[in-house]
């Protein structure tokens, strides 16, 4: 876990030195609690929430994250209102992967990405690289993330309930 998580500071470090926006591609089993490395460690998506904030910082809202794992959009889940985007956004997979899929889908993905320097073109050469039909792979932008927090957020504190409970303190602090 302390080696991953010093690869990223290492990566945040390598931009701040020379500038190049670093695009951040990891390769692990995923599911909702975060990213299972090959030490059968457990990094959360909590972990990988504030790694990935300084590097995005610091490249001004570019981090793009190629994530080649179920669930990357976990991440979506562990930001607060009131926290920076963690990356522009994630691209990866929503159903589960074969290896296969995320060899074919990543070639066809980098080699569009370098010759056309189009980030849509490379999804769409991604999903057109597995079975025809079948589109497993999405990208998640910091809107959508934001999103998701808003309306969990909402679903939360914004209940009848909610808003009762909170009114109550007000009045009983008056």
């Amino acid at each position: 876990l302390a080696g991953f998580l010093n690869r990223l500071e290492e990566i945040n470090a390598a931009f701040r030195r020379n500038g190049l926006v670093p695009l951040v591609h990891i390769e692990a089993h995923g599911d909702d609690n975060g990213i299972q490395l090959s030490s059968d460690e457990i990094v959360s998506w909590a972990d990988l929430r504030g790694p990935l904030t300084a590097i995005n910082i610091g490249c001004r809202l570019n981090l793009l994250v190629l994530l080649a794992a179920c669930n990357g959009a976990g991440l979506a889940k562990v930001i607060q209102p009131t926290d920076r985007a963690p990356v522009l956004g994630i691209a990866g997979p929503f159903r589960k992967v074969w290896d296969d899929e995320i060899r074919d889908a990543h070639r066809a993905f980098y080699r569009t990405l370098v010759s056309t320097r189009d980030l849509g073109d490379a999804l769409k050469a991604m999903n057109a690289a597995v079975k025809a039909g079948d589109s497993p792979f999405i990208f998640v932008g910091a809107e959508w993330m934001f999103g998701e927090v808003v309306r969990g957020y909402i679903s939360e504190y914004c209940t009848d309930e909610a808003l009762a409970q909170r009114a109550s303190r007000v009045v009983g602090a008056i």
